[in-house]
């Protein structure tokens, strides 16, 4: 009865384990440290921080900055004037409505990670060009991690809705690159506008 109470799967074919099975006995994966899930933990940690220094910020005045990225490239912020234009962050356009001014802009291990706001209302956007895992495969590591996950196509884009970062976060693929695009309030007529 002890053996109920913790149950443990296979993070390759779902197959219920013991505390005992050192491989699944169903598709021989071992149980051991998978570092795709390290990698996925690492990246939604950067991810969460990112975000909730941003709403912690509420009260700070934008700032422009210019970012020199890994690769050497200079990523700008432009002005902080209201935009009501198309955005490019990492290789990938954002439409980004009238009013909203950047709150802050980051690159991080690869990550363009961009707020922006307008009052109380803010937009949240992650860009990751060189994705680790390709989405299906994401989605399916974050699952076995516990996050919650639903499907969604918005603006046209098939992906999920992610709510590990107390925003949730529209999580798609574009030309090769992870994006994740949220807003609060939560709003998916405005992260079709946003994306589209």
């Amino acid at each position: 009865m002890m053996e109920d109470k913790k149950r443990i799967f296979c993070s390759k074919c779902g197959e219920k384990l013991t505390e005992n099975d050192k491989v699944c006995p169903n598709c021989g994966k071992s149980k051991g440290i998978n570092t795709k899930m390290v990698i996925i933990g690492i990246i939604a940690l950067i991810a969460i921080v990112a975000i909730i220094s941003v709403v912690l910020s509420t009260g700070s005045e934008p700032q422009t900055q210019s970012i020199e990225s890994d690769d050497g490239n200079s990523i700008n912020s432009g002005n902080n004037d209201a935009l009501s234009t198309v955005v490019e962050i990492g290789g990938i356009s954002f439409n980004i409505p009238e009013g909203y001014e950047l709150a802050d802009n980051q690159y991080k291990s690869g990550i363009y990670m961009y707020s922006y706001k307008k009052g109380s209302s803010k937009i949240f956007i992650i860009v990751m060009p060189n994705p680790p895992l390709s989405l299906s495969e994401y989605v399916k590591e974050s699952l076995a991690s516990g996050y919650y996950m639903e499907n969604e196509v918005i603006g046209g884009y098939s992906g999920f809705i992610e709510f590990t970062s107390g925003v949730p976060t529209f999580i798609y693929e574009k030309n090769g690159a992870r994006v994740g695009v949220g807003t609060n309030p939560t709003s998916t007529e405005t992260i079709a506008k946003i994306i589209s």
